[in-house]
């Protein structure tokens, strides 16, 4: 049924030297609940990503932080103890299913962006 969509780009040039590289596939989606808000976080604070009334681990999950200076931090768990990824300002990451998931604003109070979707 392909109801999921992923594309990625990734490509950069410096000098003479050029690299890029396209990726894209799709799956499909058993159940029906989709999320996409905008989440407040607190510095320094610990909070667990809102994915909306998907219960479970979603079948992909796009963060991206929307503060122009400072950066936020993702975690699977509460205490921050297995940072997963750290995110600059206007940089985004596309995760695999992880049943939870916790972010943290490092200096000051940021937004995150998130889009997830039900397996």
């Amino acid at each position: 049924m392909n109801e999921v969509n992923i594309s990625a780009t990734l490509s950069a040039q410096k000098n003479n030297a050029a690299i890029s590289r396209s990726e894209q596939g799709s799956l499909d989606m058993a159940g029906r609940q989709m999320t996409q808000l905008t989440q407040p976080l607190t510095a320094g604070v610990w909070t667990l990503v809102d994915i909306g009334k998907i219960t479970g681990a979603p079948s992909k999950l796009l963060v991206k932080n929307l503060d122009a200076t400072n950066y936020v931090e993702l975690a699977a768990d509460a205490a921050g103890a297995t940072i997963t990824d750290k995110l600059l300002p206007d940089d985004f990451v596309l995760r695999s299913p992880v049943a939870v998931i916790y972010a943290r604003a490092h200096a000051a109070d940021c937004d995150l962006y998130v889009t997830a979707t039900e397996a």
